[in-house]
């Protein structure tokens, strides 16, 4: 069965294991460090001039008074559908993710390589909100709010690293933080949860649909961010390659996240 915490708890396993994985690539691949750098100049470009007050209104919606507000404004929706259960994870997340986001910025000492800390706190916080919304909403609108909740994460990371406030493996590792806590909360959701699965065998299929077509979306979306300043889309992704594949892999990471925790939740 798809949603067991068995399943919940190999999921976090794999966020860590994931995790693991790209800190020893961050710390020891000096190719990926140069990497990271060509794609976090190619994301700056975006951050200069006109559009930085757009840039650091949207990076600031994850500043600490809204993060807050939004995520007990998630947890009272859960506690209203009479998920007391889901709002207390959802509290408990809120805290949590960022707390081990920012011991680890002082565990792990990345080499000063990229603009900002290994992983990043505004990748951490919005990747725990889109989680968090999934799990706050009933079942049958799960697969929308992932696909909405993986789109502002997106959002937010694309304008952090476009204000040179982080690399793009910042924002991956934010992002693992958050699912494998998450992840981790479902599988003491689904132990408590002792009712059948009863989603339909086809919603399995209408999801994945919904999750490839988001994924398509965003890597559309952010090869249009890298041209949106020239208006000339092949120009600037045949200039900005490593840009447009860090964007993608943003982009894909945090749909795929999202569909995960929509998939397993209950």
């Amino acid at each position: 069965m798809l949603r067991s915490p068995r399943v919940a708890l190999t999921a976090a396993a794999s966020c860590v294991a994931g995790f693991v994985l790209l800190v020893l690539a961050v710390l020891h691949v000096p190719v990926l460090q140069a990497r990271d750098l060509v794609a976090a100049r190619g994301f700056q470009e975006l951050g200069s001039g006109r559009t930085d007050p757009i840039l650091g209104a949207v990076a600031h919606i994850v500043d600490p008074r809204p993060y807050v507000l939004i995520g007990v404004a998630l947890a009272a929706l859960a506690f209203l559908r009479r998920r007391p259960r889901s709002a207390a994870a959802i509290l408990v997340l809120l805290p949590l993710t960022g707390a081990t986001t920012e011991i680890l910025k002082h565990v792990l000492h990345a080499p000063a390589v990229s603009p900002g800390e290994f992983p990043s706190g505004h990748a951490t916080a919005s990747m725990t909100l889109a989680l968090c919304a999934v799990l706050a909403v009933p079942q049958r609108a799960r697969p929308l709010t992932a696909v909405l909740g993986a789109a502002f994460a997106i959002a937010i990371s694309y304008a952090i690293v476009a204000l040179q406030w982080h690399a793009p493996t910042d924002v991956l590792g934010g992002f693992l933080v958050a699912a494998a806590w998450a992840a981790a909360a479902l599988a003491v959701l689904l132990r408590w949860d002792t009712r059948p699965d009863a989603a339909p065998a086809a919603s399995r299929s209408r999801d994945l649909v919904v999750a490839g077509g988001a994924a398509l979306t965003g890597v559309l979306v952010a090869g249009g961010a890298l041209a949106v300043r020239t208006g000339d889309l092949p120009a600037v992704a045949l200039a900005h390659a490593t840009a447009t594949v860090a964007a993608a892999v943003i982009a894909a990471a945090a749909l795929g996240l999202a569909a995960a925790t929509a998939r397993l939740a209950r």
